[in-house]
């Protein structure tokens, strides 16, 4: 995982260094998503553990 969160943040450096707003943008998008998909993946968790119907 440290791997990846290194990686990720080299990425993101060099595309600022770079000014590279589209590559910066897709990389912001791609956060988005993974936060929102994590989030979801939490809630449909919560509801099964404590919520079986």
């Amino acid at each position: 995982m440290k791997f990846l969160k290194d990686d990720f943040f080299h990425s993101l450096q060099s595309a600022l260094e770079r000014k590279d707003d589209d590559f910066v943008q897709k990389i912001i998008d791609d956060l988005i998503f993974i936060l929102f998909d994590l989030r979801e993946k939490e809630i449909d968790y919560l509801i099964n553990k404590y919520y079986q119907f």
